[in-house]
């Protein structure tokens, strides 16, 4: 195959899919020219619309069914062929070079295929696995055994606490290694009497704990060979994985592609777009398993676009891994293996499995108290969750349970309020100096009421997971205009200065 081929395909624009946005999201316009520039080289033959998938050879197959045998079709001027499937609204397709062409099946409800090794289609010799190629759905329970287990599948690192030389090769040796800071004022004037530490995660070089996961993922991928260079990286985000994994792929040269939700802030796409990543913005609202959510352009563009790899963060082992030997090792270090509560917010699950995996171990009367925003659905048990609602706080909560995360070490779970977290997150700002974003605030306000609830007395400690930065967020929970449109603020804050 040429190394300059472009598989017939159809466009995403003609999905309806892509959204124009001022800060340098790719709308229709330049998808479209992209192709016509390639077509002109003589590499890409005329993108099909969508009233022509018969003509593409497309199956349609009931939700949750996987289909008969699919014959290949071929492409001209290759000795390759594609299968194409069409499954609720969503065109599937897999480019299958000739040598490797056999029975052929897919699942569409588990993503699993027949025919395959893993995702991968098999030839006479068998074919590698490569499971950034292999889409799964992200809400698929977590089978993960690492930690003590003798038949642990991964590879943990030993990651002691950093001893940094006066010169560093690159950004990314400065990730990780974040300090504890003590809380001195908002505890002793909620009444508490126990310590509270706060792990600053936005100290990380990309403003959030994700730059550890971005880092990690890339880089096992990249040991085990799947990842080599050339590749793109793409990866759906809320933005924080989004900023961390650009981070990653400007230094090692990668391209990089991030599908987010248009409600996240224009920080984050501004930050992204100056690292040099591709935005692809998504309506809000969407339904994960969509064809028209994050994470199902996400796929599609890694089917689409050859040599591309999709991270996966809800579902790669590498996320929890992160905090499990990264994390959670150096909040034991810095507490002497001490501590009797630690508090954290929950999105992909990743931090949550981690950290609380690695502290039950090593100190299992610690209590973990998990926080899920209203509207999120994380929490359990189920009916703590109300499915539907809105939320504003960034970064935290999922219209699913990922695959990452590990929920059976949570001693209690505490649903949050939009408003309460972001007065708190102001008052982290104000009273404590420390410049945190709108879910540490989530954090802090339910971590002090579990602190009350649990009964934490004066020798006891708890730490409070401080996400990420105030920088992603200067147009949002800061902006008193912004507070005041939604109701947010406190009553003595809408009172005009004098």
């Amino acid at each position: 195959m040429p190394r300059n081929y472009v598989p017939k395909q159809i466009s995403l624009d003609h999905l309806g899919l892509l959204k124009k946005t001022s800060c340098g999201s790719r709308d229709s316009l330049a998808y479209l020219q992209e192709r016509k520039a390639l077509k002109h080289q003589g590499v890409f033959t005329k993108t099909e619309r969508l009233s022509k998938t018969q003509q593409l050879g497309v199956e349609d197959y009931p939700k949750g069914v996987g289909g008969p045998k699919a014959q290949p079709m071929s492409h001209p001027g290759t000795t390759d062929s594609e299968v194409v499937y069409k499954y609720a609204g969503s065109v599937i397709r897999q480019i299958i070079p000739q040598d490797r062409i056999g029975t052929y099946t897919v699942n569409m409800q588990t993503g699993s295929q027949n025919g395959v090794q893993n995702g991968c289609p098999i030839n006479k010799e068998g074919a590698e696995f490569n499971p950034y190629r292999n889409w799964r759905r992200p809400d698929l329970p977590s089978r993960c055994t690492y930690g003590r287990s003798k038949d642990n599948p991964h590879s943990n690192k030993s990651c002691p606490k950093p001893v940094r030389p006066k010169i560093l090769n690159s950004v990314l040796e400065n990730i990780a290694g974040t300090p504890m800071i003590r809380l001195n004022n908002i505890g002793k004037s909620e009444g508490l009497k126990c310590e509270i530490l706060a792990k600053c995660e936005f100290f990380q070089p990309g403003g959030s704990l994700k730059d550890r996961i971005a880092l990690r993922m890339i880089e096992d991928a990249e040991e085990k060979g799947f990842i080599k260079p050339g590749a793109t990286i793409i990866e759906p985000s809320s933005g924080n994985t989004g900023i961390g994994v650009a981070m990653v792929c400007a230094v090692k040269g990668y391209r990089c592609i991030i599908v987010m939700p248009q409600r996240m802030s224009l920080e984050k796409v501004a930050t992204m777009k100056a690292l040099g990543a591709e935005i692809y913005r998504t309506a809000n609202g969407i339904p994960f398993d969509q064809p028209e959510s994050h994470v199902g352009v996400a796929r599609r563009l890694m089917e689409e676009i050859p040599n591309s790899f999709l991270l996966d963060q809800y579902r790669n082992p590498s996320n929890p891994l992160a905090h499990y030997d990264g994390t959670a090792e150096e909040i034991l270090d810095a507490c002497d293996n001490k501590l009797d509560m630690v508090v954290i917010g929950t999105g992909t699950g990743g931090t949550l499995t981690g950290v609380a995996r690695k502290i039950k171990e090593r100190c299992p009367n610690c209590k973990i108290v998990a926080v899920d925003p209203e509207g999120s659905l994380i929490a359990e048990p189920a009916e703590l969750n109300q499915k539907g609602k809105k939320f504003e706080v960034e970064g935290i909560g999922k219209d699913f349970v990922p695959t990452a995360c590990d929920r059976q070490f949570v001693d209690k779970w505490y649903k949050a309020a939009d408003k309460e977290s972001f007065q708190m997150a102001r008052r982290i700002v104000r009273e404590e100096g420390l410049l945190v974003g709108g879910s540490s605030g989530t954090a802090l306000h339910y971590g002090i009421q579990a602190m009350k609830d649990f009964g934490l007395k004066e020798g006891q400690r708890c730490v409070v997971i401080f996400v990420d930065s105030i920088r992603n967020y200067m147009t949002r929970f800061l902006n008193d205009e912004w507070m005041g449109e939604r109701g947010y603020l406190e009553d003595e804050e809408e009172e005009p200065s004098k």
